[in-house]
């Protein structure tokens, strides 16, 4: 014979209403709920963690105190890490054979079970909505090249990296150094973005057989290298040229290098072919769009769909 079982409470679904009598669940459960959503939208929609806001670290005259403005981060379970202005001393750790450590002052969230109960959330057993925050030194690994690494127990994702310092051997640390500091990524969708370089526009520069112009991307915002594709056009080629072909190289934020290529039958000397790019090159215009993914989506991969979609091959 099986022994009854308490049947489970029944679904409750909040709804507030004039005169209805509120329980302290009822605001918790609320609070709980809004940051579970934030938590799925940031990892479904955005796929990204660090700094959102503030979060900016300064050093004290002294060079003994860091101090971390207020703000807010995101780990990768999508939680909200805030932050009210704090500080922190000099990392005390023992570095023995190394004069000058590299230490990373990171954020991350407490673990509940260590954690002590806050005053602004009610000590029944349950986990806070909003877990608590500690900012902690991290030794970093020094190589010979004099270039730093991350620390072994540093989990990226889960500690957010605030800024990095130096402890000279006095004690006294120099900074701060944001070369490791990351923050969120606001994007949800590629970032696409297009011009045209008109015709007379260019200052072409000579090559060993070919002539190249620096295309301005800077206006389009991008914050990472994207995948530029160009195309030519109003070329007037002429015997014995053969094409000219666009080729684009040097990729960057701002920019990237547009250089016009050709041969020639019979074999021609370069400063002929100079002379016959330079003549062809007159009419022509250069149109461009460049594609940032916001995933870690292989350049090759979307060099190839983005060439297909408008026609033309990889």
């Amino acid at each position: 014979m099986t022994a009854a079982r308490t049947p489970p409470p029944p679904f409750e679904r909040l709804g507030f209403f004039e005169g209805a009598e509120m329980l302290r669940r009822d605001l918790r459960d609320v609070v709980g709920h809004e940051a579970r959503m934030l938590a799925l939208h940031v990892l479904a929609a955005h796929r990204t963690w660090g700094i959102a806001v503030g979060l900016t670290a300064s050093l004290d005259p002294s060079g003994t105190i860091v101090t971390v403005a207020e703000g807010a981060a995101f780990d990768r379970a999508g939680d909200v890490l805030s932050l009210a202005t704090s500080s922190i001393s000099a990392p005390t750790i023992a570095t023995p054979g190394i004069a000058r450590p590299t230490f990373d002052l990171l954020l991350r969230a407490v673990p509940f079970s260590s954690a002590s109960c806050a005053r602004d959330h009610a000590c029944d057993g349950l986990s806070p909505a909003m877990p608590r925050v500690e900012l902690r030194w991290s030794l970093a690994h020094t190589l010979a090249t004099g270039q730093a690494l991350l620390g072994d127990h540093t989990q990226l994702g889960i500690d957010i990296p605030i800024a990095r310092f130096v402890r000279q051997p006095d004690g006294l640390l120099i900074g701060p150094d944001g070369s490791e500091r990351r923050v969120v990524r606001g994007l949800v969708r590629p970032h696409i973005a297009s011009g045209q370089a008109a015709a007379g526009s260019f200052a072409w520069s000579d090559g060993p057989a070919d002539i190249w112009v620096h295309v301005d991307t800077s206006a389009s915002g991008f914050s990472t290298t994207p995948v530029y594709i160009a195309t030519l056009g109003g070329v007037a080629a002429s015997a014995p040229m053969v094409g000219p072909w666009l080729h684009v190289e040097d990729a960057t934020v701002s920019g990237f290098i547009a250089r016009l290529v050709a041969g020639a039958s019979p074999i021609q000397p370069a400063a002929t072919l100079h002379t016959l790019l330079r003549s062809a090159a007159r009419s022509a215009t250069i149109a461009w769009m460049g594609v940032e993914s916001t995933r870690a989506c292989a350049t090759r991969l979307l060099s190839s769909v983005t060439s297909a979609s408008l026609g033309g091959s990889a």
